[in-house]
C-alpha cells in the first residue's frame, strides 16, 4: 500500500521543478544549493521563476554542458555580486545549440569572460540586454544574436565567431569594440554609440553590414576586413575613419560626416558608390590602387575630398567646398572623368604623369581649378569652368 504513495511523492516532486508547459525552473534556491552555480547536463527546455543573484567570487552562474538547451531567462536578470566574477551563463565549444532569451545579465566583468559566454557553434542569443560585464554576449561560429543591447561593458559588447548573424542590437558606451563580427558574418541594423576604443562596428572578411549606424565613438565608426560589403549605413562624429575596410570590398549608399579621420578609405580593388560625406575633418575618400569612385558628394572635408593611388576609375562625383583638393591625383593610371569640382583650394590637383583627366568640370576654385602636370592625357581647357 505504500508503493503508490511513494510514486506519487516523485512525480509530485517533477511537476514542481518544471513549469505548467514542461519547462525546467531555476530559481535562486537551485543556484544556493548547487553551490553558487548552476550546471545542465541534459538536453531541453529551462526557465528562470525570478532573479539569480551570484555573491560568491570565481563562480559562473549557470552552467551549460549538453547540446540543445534553451533558457528563457523569463524577463529576469543574472547577476553577479561579486567582486572576482566569471561568466552569467557559460558554455564551452564542445557544445553547441544554446539558445538564450528575454532577460539581463550583469555584473560579470572578470577578465576574459562574459555576461553570456556561448562558445558552441549554432547558437542564438534573443532579447537580453548585458551590462556591466567583461564582454556583454559572445557566441561561436554561425550564431544569432538579436535584439540584444550591449551597454557599458568592460571589453566587447557583442562578439560573434564566424559565419553568424547580428540583427536588431544596440552597443552603447562599452570600452573596446561596440559588435565584432567574425569571417562571413552578416551584421544588419545594429547601432553602435559612444564605445571608447577601437572600432565601433567590426566584420571580418567577406562580411555583409547593412543598414547600420555608428556615432559618437572614440575609434573607428565601422572597420572592415576584405571582401566585405557595407550598404546603406550612417556614420557621424567618430574620431577615427568613419567607414575603412580592405581589399575588394564595396562601400554603396552611405551616409557619413564629421568623422576625425577619413570619412571613407578602402583598399584595393575596392567600388566605394552612391555616397554622401559632410564636413568630414580629414580627406573625404582615400582608395588604394585599382578601385573605383563613382556618384559620391563630398561637401566641406579638411583636406581633399577625393584622393587616389595607383589605376583608379573616379566618374561622376561632386566635390565641393573642401580645405584642399577636389579630387588629389598623386600616382600614375588613372582614369578621372566627368566629375565636378567647385570651391575647393584646387579642383583637380595631378602632379604625376600618365593620367587620363577628361571632361571634368572644375570651377570657382580658390588658387586654380586645374593643376595638371605634363604628360598626362587631358581635354582643352576653354575656359575657367570648362570641361577637362
Amino acid at each position: 500500500m505504500r508503493t503508490p504513495l511513494v510514486i506519487l511523492a516523485a512525480l509530485s516532486l517533477a511537476c514542481a521543478a518544471h513549469g505548467g508547459d514542461g519547462r525546467i525552473s531555476i530559481s535562486q534556491t537551485d543556484i544556493e544549493t548547487s553551490p553558487f552555480v548552476y550546471v545542465i547536463t541534459n538536453s531541453g527546455s529551462y526557465m528562470l521563476t525570478g532573479n539569480l543573484d551570484v555573491g560568491a567570487p570565481n563562480m559562473d552562474g549557470i552552467s551549460v554542458q549538453a547540446h540543445d538547451v534553451t533558457i528563457d531567462l523569463n524577463g529576469f536578470a543574472i547577476r553577479s555580486l561579486a567582486s572576482a566574477t566569471r561568466s552569467g551563463i557559460v558554455q564551452s565549444n564542445k557544445w553547441s545549440g544554446l539558445c538564450v532569451r528575454n532577460g539581463a545579465v550583469s555584473g560579470w566583468d572578470g577578465s576574459g569572460h562574459a555576461g553570456i559566454r556561448a562558445l558552441g557553434d549554432g547558437n542564438r542569443v534573443e532579447d537580453v540586454v548585458a551590462s556591466g560585464n567583461y564582454d556583454g554576449v559572445r557566441v561561436g561560429n554561425g550564431g544569432l544574436v538579436v535584439g540584444c543591447s550591449a551597454i557599458s561593458n568592460t571589453h566587447y559588447g557583442i562578439y560573434s565567431g564566424n559565419g553568424s548573424v547580428i540583427r536588431g542590437c544596440t552597443a552603447w558606451k562599452n570600452s573596446s569594440r561596440g559588435i565584432s563580427a567574425g569571417a562571413g558574418c552578416v551584421v544588419v541594423g545594429c547601432t553602435a554609440r559612444s564605445n571608447e576604443t577601437d572600432y565601433a562596428l567590426y566584420a571580418g572578411d567577406g562580411s555583409v553590414v547593412s543598414r547600420c549606424a555608428a556615432s559618437v565613438n572614440e575609434g573607428d565608426g565601422i572597420h572592415a576586413q576584405s571582401g566585405v560589403v557595407v550598404v546603406d549605413c550612417a556614420v557621424w562624429t567618430n574620431n577615427g575613419n568613419g567607414i575603412e575596410v580592405r581589399g575588394g570590398s564595396v562601400v554603396r549608399g552611405c551616409t557619413l560626416g564629421r568623422n576625425g579621420a577619413g570619412a571613407i578609405a578602402v583598399g584595393e580593388g575596392s567600388l566605394v558608390e552612391g555616397c554622401s560625406i559632410l564636413s568630414n575633418r580629414n580627406v573625404g575618400i582615400t582608395v588604394g590602387s585599382g578601385c573605383g569612385v563613382r556618384n559620391c558628394t563630398v561637401a566641406y572635408a579638411r583636406n581633399s575630398a577625393i584622393q587616389v593611388t595607383y589605376d583608379n576609375r573616379v566618374e561622376g562625383n561632386d566635390c565641393i567646398g573642401s580645405g584642399d583638393n577636389g579630387i588629389q591625383v598623386a600616382y600614375s593610371g588613372n582614369y578621372i572623368a566627368e566629375n565636378s569640382a567647385t570651391r575647393n583650394d584646387i579642383g583637380i590637383n595631378c602632379t604625376v604623369a600618365g593620367n587620363a583627366i577628361v571632361r571634368n568640370s572644375a570651377g570657382q576654385n580658390t588658387n586654380a581649378n586645374y593643376s595638371v602636370v605634363g604628360g598626362n592625357q587631358v581635354g582643352p581647357i576653354r575656359s575657367e569652368a570648362a570641361n577637362v
